[in-house]
């Protein structure tokens, strides 16, 4: 880590300039030729499984309808589509703004688990958004400003040792927005660079809200990122002046946020020849992402030694750092009373695994968290922090120990879950899948047909050339 001082602008030389400058002028010169292979891929998947989670968001997340309401009591022209509602249209920023509030509404959206990003949350919102709003945008165009997007969220992520107490998907994602948003409306270096330093002055959000009982708007940290980046990118095309010396300025992000400690190479190392959001995992449960390597191994341990339920005595889940937070007060997580709490509890999700056999949008719904099979399998949980499994954050791994009601003793570890790249990214097929089930849960239902055309359209979205028409066909 590189600990800095921030200088004053004046001080610098054009070789020590805000990354800010370098960031701008990369976003500008970067076009779809530039991106590799998988990153195309990776951005094109990244679309469809946002825009499906996003679907089922509509339907299922405890409070949305009152995001969509109040956008809507705003008026404007009627530009942008919400997804999952039906015919509601909205001004450009509202409708990134409503949106950005359904994406994270089920802790369901792709991430970036190196660095504890979640990618596609500020991004896809706003280029959807704006590409009603520009009116005639190719496919190619939008995997662009959604690829760059991604990668500056995920570089601004790593860049720090620790997030501490912020909340890094709307800290990081207001720029990943702002990003996306230059790149569709075509923004030159210097409106980017405002772009960027207007997004600073939104830039918040701290993991208190996760950690407040009793609150959701954990649930809606994608709306302030989404809004912040839209409207900064509008009025940087205007003129407006943002900052210069956004990340390393005196009282930049890096020296406000994070005592001045960060990495500036993982911002700069490879920058436009490796694109870092196509490091992107896609969730196979729909639960945080801290206990997914929980789940599949309770799923592999029951499958592996034919188990049911009641044949279990007692269950031990072993995990560190992170993750043995989503145990304690182990009471409390082996009753959630909400959706937000129980997919932030890892006894409930295994209870969920073990006595149903899977873990699905369905086990969060709010008349599934009082089934008794599930608590009582529940109560028979402990858990225990074993710092030995801290093998890396990323890989966040559990060790599942069952005794079983006959007096075997089965134990049964997963390091890496299911869905996490580069060990075993979903395909294609499978996020297609998640797709159409995400979907099923749409507040207005969509047309059988119509879902076949966005999907066809979205993996072959270097060749649609108006993405305008794509959140349209949702509409039918």
């Amino acid at each position: 880590m590189t600990t800095t001082t921030a200088r004053p602008a004046e001080a610098r030389g054009d070789s020590d300039r805000d990354l800010a400058f370098t960031i701008a002028d990369h976003l500008v010169a970067t076009t779809f030729a530039d991106l590799d292979e998988d990153t195309v891929a990776a951005t094109k998947l990244s679309i469809l499984d946002t825009v499906g989670v996003t679907l089922a968001s509509s339907g299922l997340t405890p409070g949305v309808q009152d995001y969509v309401a109040v956008a809507q009591e705003f008026g404007g022209t009627p530009e942008s589509p919400v997804l999952g509602f039906g015919d509601v249209r909205l001004p450009a920023p509202l409708a990134a703004w409503a949106n950005g509030a359904l994406v994270h509404g089920l802790d369901f959206d792709d991430l970036v688990r190196d660095v504890g990003y979640h990618p596609s949350t500020p991004t896809v919102p706003t280029a959807l958004a704006l590409a009603n709003h520009v009116g005639r945008l190719s496919g190619r165009d939008l995997i662009t400003a959604v690829a760059l997007g991604n990668d500056l969220g995920t570089r601004l992520a790593a860049t720090v040792p620790s997030h501490g107490a912020w909340f890094g998907t709307p800290v990081f994602g207001g720029f990943a927005s702002a990003a996306t948003a230059a790149k569709v409306l075509g923004l030159d270096s210097g409106a980017t660079r405002a772009a960027l330093g207007i997004a600073f002055a939104q830039a918040a959000g701290t993991l208190e809200m996760r950690w407040s009982p009793n609150s959701n708007i954990a649930s809606f940290n994608g709306s302030w990122p989404n809004k912040a980046g839209v409207m900064a990118a509008l009025l940087a095309r205007r003129g407006a002046q943002g900052i210069e010396n956004t990340f390393e300025g005196r009282g930049g992000l890096f020296a406000t946020y994070f005592g001045g400690t960060y990495d500036r190479e993982q911002v700069t190392a490879d920058l436009g020849r490796r694109f870092r959001g196509a490091e992107v995992s896609f969730k196979v449960w729909p639960a945080c992402g801290g206990s997914h390597c929980a789940i599949d191994a309770t799923l592999q341990l029951f499958a592996e030694n034919e188990l049911r339920a009641q044949d279990v005595d007692s269950l031990v889940i072993a995990t560190t750092l992170g993750t043995f937070a989503l145990t304690q007060p182990i009471e409390a997580r082996r009753a959630p009373t909400t959706a937000m709490d129980a997919k932030f509890s890892i006894p409930y999700s295994i209870a969920v695994a073990a006595v149903r056999g899977d873990v699905t949008l369905d086990d969060f719904l709010p008349e599934r968290l009082a089934d008794p099979a599930v608590l009582d399998f529940a109560r028979r949980i402990d858990a225990v922090d074993d710092p030995s499994l801290a093998i890396r954050k990323a890989a966040l791994p559990a060790r599942i120990e069952v005794t079983t009601t006959d007096g075997r003793h089965l134990t049964h570890r997963v390091d890496q879950p299911r869905g996490v790249w580069p060990y075993s990214r979903l395909s294609p097929e499978e996020v297609e899948r998640k797709f159409r089930d995400c979907a099923s849960y749409a507040r207005v239902p969509i047309k059988p047909e119509a879902l076949d055309s966005f999907i066809g359209a979205v993996l072959d979205l270097e060749n649609v050339t108006d993405v305008s028409t794509l959140t349209t066909e949702l509409q039918r």
